[in-house]
């Protein structure tokens, strides 16, 4: 069993290592925007929501969490 999970594993990684080579053309070119968006996703979560949202004003508890 442990090797069949193993396999499994492998090809799972292999696979999408092979689709991003497949890729590496494309993202060449779309470095700028991947760069963008990068510097969006690794940005302090919540800075958004705590710029826009007055301080006075109460977040639902779901929103908090988050």
């Amino acid at each position: 069993m442990e090797k069949v999970v193993r396999d499994i594993f492998g090809i799972l990684v292999f696979g999408s290592l092979g689709f991003v080579i497949r890729l590496l053309p494309y993202l060449q070119e779309r470095r700028l925007a991947l760069q963008v968006l990068y510097s969006i996703y690794t940005r302090p979560r919540g800075s958004i929501i705590q710029r826009n949202i007055p301080p006075n004003l109460s977040l639902p508890s779901n929103l908090v969490s988050a």
